[in-house]
């Protein structure tokens, strides 16, 4: 079966965020935060933070602000707090993106164009840090379709979020390929969908992840079994050239 299509995971996948930068970043909030009376550790900032990305990837909050609104609440108990402060917040903790590439990842893109392969992203995150960081990157451009849970509502592994990315790029799902780094978002969610599957093992030490909070550890060996695996994304290409001549 020929393939015309390949979703990809965002993070941990074409990009990534360190647990150092994380550090940093809370630390920057943190001391914010002391200037207007607010004392906090930056651990339990960066804790409280993680906790509500999950609800903020779900789709429960409308934006960043409200996301930050949260974070602070969960941290403070107080509900209610001045604009002007919530936007030197925001300002400090999310308009500048610490995501870095992983390896071959433009490469990798462009050549998936050059063969003609219609390319999606599929990832359970909050819309606003997911186009933030692609757009840093200069990944948006690639891509056809935007498949982002708290846009849609859905979070991955439910297939129905595949099966829309798929739609949008026009593919059937067993035209397309899903690559990721996580054995249940993505390969059993991508088996649940009827599309091929293929887990990239990072060569990056120290990424930031909150997916095993999210889904803990896979509870059945087939279902999260890939049909291949990776190290490096540019060897996509080569499973992609081999397929319909042998099965991966």
């Amino acid at each position: 079966m020929k393939i015309e299509g390949v979703l990809f995971d965002i993070y941990g996948t074409l990009i990534y965020v360190s647990e150092e930068s994380i550090r940093m970043r809370s630390g920057i909030i943190s001391r914010y935060l002391e200037r207007y009376g607010i004392h906090l550790q930056p651990e339990d900032v960066a804790l409280e933070a993680a906790h509500r990305w999950i609800e903020f990837s779900k789709g429960e909050f409308a934006d960043v602000y409200e996301y930050f609104s949260a974070v602070l609440s969960g941290l403070t108990g107080q509900s209610d707090f001045d604009e002007e402060f919530m936007e030197g917040l925001i300002e400090v903790g999310a308009l500048e993106s610490e995501a870095e590439l992983l390896p071959n990842v433009v490469e990798t893109l462009e050549s998936l164009k050059k063969l003609g392969i219609k390319l999606g992203v599929v990832s359970n995150a909050p819309c606003f840090y997911a186009m933030r960081d692609l757009r840093a990157l200069g990944l948006l451009e690639y891509f056809d379709a935007i498949g982002v849970s708290s846009r849609w509502k859905i979070t991955k592994p439910d297939p129905e979020i595949f099966l829309r990315a798929a739609d949008s790029l026009g593919l059937k799902p067993q035209n397309v390929i899903v690559v990721g780094n996580d054995p249940i978002e993505d390969v059993k969610g991508a088996k649940l969908a009827g599309m091929r599957s293929v887990l990239l093992i990072p060569p990056i030490e120290g990424m930031w992840s909150t997916s095993r909070a999210v889904f803990g550890e896979c509870d059945d060996e087939i279902e999260c079994e890939p049909d291949c695996v990776i190290e490096d994304l540019s060897e996509i290409l080569e499973i992609i050239q081999n397929v319909g001549s042998q099965d991966i």
